[in-house]
């Protein structure tokens, strides 16, 4: 109840902020895609949870905001897989919330300005599509993702997706390792962790095929890999590219309820009360 509560009061707080800007820093927009894609989810799900359409025409300015962008800095694909994620969850959540023609200009955004250029890139095999890291499961995961939100009107669209993205992600789940450790450290753990449970839950809730995702060796144990990486007052050992601090994970919970290990829920719930 108290994380329905906060969730709500942050879709309120958003209701009169600014949408978030284009903006290029260095080669990257990557901190404002990922603020467009935390938004579009608090203020969809603050109107799941309410029924309250104020949430639902605060998300869609934000998505209509960023369909007009010039571009979604596809030479830097995670901006690209952050926005695609972001448009794909808007228009799942809120088809029934939103007017037909703001779908259709929705949907036409993702397409033009995130999936087709990924499948582009694909045919000319690049770099990111079979990297061991994190890059591999934002990048090819925010593709299906995408791919499934519209699968049912574009299957087309849907297949070519699958066909060129599938067979790179066992790549990057097989960096687990055989106890759930992530070379990076702790805070690609949870970038990398994030978006490899988004697209196993899309998968199995879609289509009932995770493609053995969830059966990669380690990854049952993954969720330990923060809990033994954090000190006794909450900073980590921040090998590799990581900050001390020690959050909230939301993969926590993921993994607890798929893996039946009360460990992990429990952590998260701790760091929750911190």
């Amino acid at each position: 109840e108290e994380l329905k509560k906060g969730l709500i009061k942050k879709g309120d707080s958003l209701l009169t902020e600014e949408t978030v800007p284009f903006k290029i820093t260095g080669p990257r927009m990557l901190k404002n895609c990922q603020e467009i894609h935390s938004r579009i989810s608090i203020l969809a799900l603050s109107c799941l949870l309410t029924g309250d359409k104020k949430y639902a025409a605060r998300a869609k300015d934000e998505l209509m905001s960023a369909a007009n962008f010039p571009h979604w800095d596809t030479d830097h694909f995670l901006d690209t897989a952050e926005l695609i994620t972001a448009f794909a969850i808007g228009y799942d959540w809120l088809y029934h919330e939103l007017p037909k023609e703001d779908l259709e200009e929705i949907k036409n955004a993702m397409i033009s300005k995130g999936i087709e250029p990924g499948i582009e890139a694909h045919k000319k095999n690049i770099w990111w599509a079979g990297h061991k890291f994190n890059w591999n499961q934002v990048c090819n995961g925010g593709l299906i993702i995408g791919a499934l939100a519209v699968a049912d009107e574009e299957p087309q669209l849907c297949e070519e997706v699958f066909e060129a993205t599938v067979k790179y992600l066992h790549i990057a789940f097989n960096s687990y390792g055989k106890e759930g450790g992530w070379e990076a450290g702790p805070d690609y753990w949870q970038y990398t962790t994030w978006y490899s449970v988004l697209l196993i839950d899309a998968l199995l809730k879609n289509t009932g095929n995770d493609f053995g995702l969830s059966a990669t060796e380690g990854f049952s144990k993954t969720g330990l890999f923060p809990i033994y990486t954090a000190g006794a007052f909450d900073t980590y050992f921040n090998f590799a590219d990581c900050a001390e601090t020690c959050n909230p994970k939301p993969t926590l919970f993921w993994l607890g309820k798929q893996y039946h290990n009360d460990s992990f829920i429990t952590e998260n719930h701790r760091l929750l009360k911190q």
